[in-house]
């Protein structure tokens, strides 16, 4: 399974770690196809900065309303563990939909906002 998914190549290339590999030009590593995890993905392919900044931005969106925000975007995470669930739009539309209901919640509290 870690081979298939990629993962092997963190292992085998630590070098990439710290400023990433770069997406594309998968002929470089085998399995000789894109890393299928989008936590594979940000590791590797971006490195310690983009890994920073991806989890800065999830920070970001979750921060004001933790438990609610991190139960919003669990089931995303755990697909991202074995998917590559970066590259399709709904990610991207579920987290700035997560992100206007956190901060709608936070400017009108006294109102009825389910999150």
């Amino acid at each position: 399974m870690f081979y298939a998914r990629g993962y092997t190549r963190i292992i085998e290339h630590p070098g990439y770690l710290l400023f990433g590999a770069g997406e594309g030009a998968y002929h470089r590593f085998l399995p000789k196809y894109e890393f299928h995890s989008s936590l594979g993905t940000v590791l590797f392919c971006y490195g310690l900065p983009g890994t920073i900044a991806f989890t800065a931005m999830l920070w970001a969106i979750i921060r004001r309303r933790l438990l609610p925000g991190a139960i919003l975007l669990m089931p995303a995470l755990v697909y991202g563990l074995a998917h590559q669930g970066l590259r399709f739009t709904m990610f991207w539309v579920m987290l700035a939909c997560i992100a206007v209901a956190i901060h709608l919640k936070s400017q009108h509290k006294e109102e009825n906002i389910i999150i």
